[in-house]
């Protein structure tokens, strides 16, 4: 082997990691914002909807005066 294919380019190789590293900040932001907003899909729990649409039963304990 020769001493030429063991060169390394120092910019290009700066470049490239450099370039890694603007991308894995920009996906983890990507991912922040898409929590934040609500953009994710979220599963739900099956059954678990009707909980939030049924109202709740008032029981009155003691008998209304007369006259109410």
């Amino acid at each position: 082997m020769s001493d030429s294919d063991k060169v390394v380019d120092l910019s290009a190789a700066r470049h490239r990691k450099e370039h890694e590293r603007k991308e894995e900040k920009v996906s983890q932001l990507r991912d922040r914002f898409s929590k934040a907003l609500g953009l994710e899909k979220k599963t739900l729990v099956k059954g678990g909807l009707w909980k939030f649409k049924q109202k709740k039963k008032r029981k009155t304990d003691t008998p209304e005066p007369e006259g109410w």
